[in-house]
């Protein structure tokens, strides 16, 4: 059973692959937006300039994961029996995916919290939201709903992805023959909850996180990798066409704001541009024998690595630079903060290039051996 999923884990799809890179560096660009923004005021025109692009509002990155999460699910789980051991090796197989890397970028967090402010937590976070650090670290640490955002911000992301698996490894003991009419009444469980007042903006605790929309993307992208399985193939470019319009449309047009950026409204925009996306991306055949293929490919299995270590690397760039500007003057224009664009272009260019590099790093020494380590547990414990 082991060795079919990671059969079927081999059988690389290559816009997916690329697809998932895209998501990651969405998010990439809009905390580098953030950054920017935070430094530079808008009456010194350097953050105002970016502040109407793409930028803003990567954070469609997330929603485009969520989507892409719910078909690899189904395509990785589809030859599998409806059984309690397929259950429980999915569950296996999801935990060791997520905990082990996210382990280690808690404790990367834990380290920065310690050398700025001294303590492994963010006190002023656990403040407002009136919990106690041990009880912080232990929900961070187990992705587990609470009145605090993790130690490390991104992990709300993942608290819904743990969510998503818990469910879905419960629909893996439904026929599959009936895995559609499963999701759909998922789905409507969802809908009803939310519409019943039952959902937050983010989800503080497992009542709020059951009924949040965004899984909503999550059971769409299932149905599209249910639809994947099955040979369905209705004309796979022009929804990918029309996926990356509606998504650049979003991305250069939306305002919605931080505050509810995370609620029902993000679902309505997203959920249709992600979805023709994602099955566009795996429908169309894809060359494997060029250099954007193999690109993709490398970007795509770095891309939870470079989301998870980025946000690090963002920060250190911003010190890097200030200190290399204030030590070299003729360098003074490229200062954060400094008026125009010159700045902007080098922190970002910078950024992105050390955001890559970080990532690629990581997934080697972090990530790649500990699935690899997994891997061979799973092999021999599975029936």
């Amino acid at each position: 059973m082991g060795e079919l999923i990671e059969t079927l884990a081999r059988d690389r799809l290559i816009g997916i692959q690329g697809v998932r890179a895209l998501a990651a560096y969405l998010v990439v660009l809009f905390h580098i937006h953030k950054q920017e923004f935070q430094m530079s005021p808008k009456e010194e025109g350097g953050a105002e300039i970016l502040a109407g692009t793409p930028f803003a509002n990567g954070w469609a990155g997330v929603d485009l994961f969520f989507v892409i999460s719910g078909f690899i699910m189904v395509y990785a789980t589809s030859r599998l029996p409806s059984s309690i051991w397929s259950s429980l090796d999915f569950i296996f197989a999801r935990a060791s995916r997520i905990y082990p890397v996210w382990w280690a970028a808690c404790a990367l967090t834990a380290l920065s919290y310690i050398a700025t402010l001294g303590v492994p937590w963010d006190a002023e976070r656990i403040a407002s939201a009136n919990t106690n650090p041990a009880a912080h670290l232990v929900t961070s640490a187990l992705l587990i709903p609470s009145a605090a955002l993790p130690m490390l911000e991104v992990g709300w992301t993942l608290i819904h992805e743990i969510h998503f698996y818990a469910v879905f490894a419960v629909l893996i003991l439904v026929p599959r023959r009936w895995m559609p009419l499963a999701l759909i009444l998922w789905g409507a469980i969802v809908l009803v909850g939310h519409f019943s007042g039952l959902s937050r903006a983010y989800a503080r605790n497992y009542t709020t996180l059951v009924f949040h929309p965004l899984s909503l993307e999550f059971i769409v992208g299932a149905l599209a990798g249910w639809f994947y399985v099955h040979k369905v193939r209705i004309l796979p470019k022009a929804c990918l066409a029309l996926g990356l319009i509606g998504m650049f449309t979003v991305l250069t047009f939306s305002t919605t704001s931080m505050p509810d950026f995370p609620r029902s409204g993000r679902v309505i925009l997203m959920i249709l541009p992600c979805t023709l996306i994602v099955y566009g991306a795996a429908c169309v055949r894809f060359s494997e024998d060029n250099i954007l293929s193999n690109a993709a490919k490398a970007l795509g299995d770095w891309s939870l690595s470079i989301y998870l270590t980025h946000i690090f690397v963002l920060k250190g760039m911003l010190v890097a630079v200030s200190v290399l500007t204030s030590k070299l003057t003729f360098l003074s224009g490229l200062s954060p903060g400094a008026p125009g664009l010159s700045d902007n272009i080098c922190y970002l260019v910078f950024s992105l290039v050390a955001v890559t590099l970080v990532g690629s790093v990581f997934y080697a020494c972090v990530e790649r051996p500990t699935l690899k380590a997994l891997r061979k547990l799973r092999r021999k414990s599975s029936p």
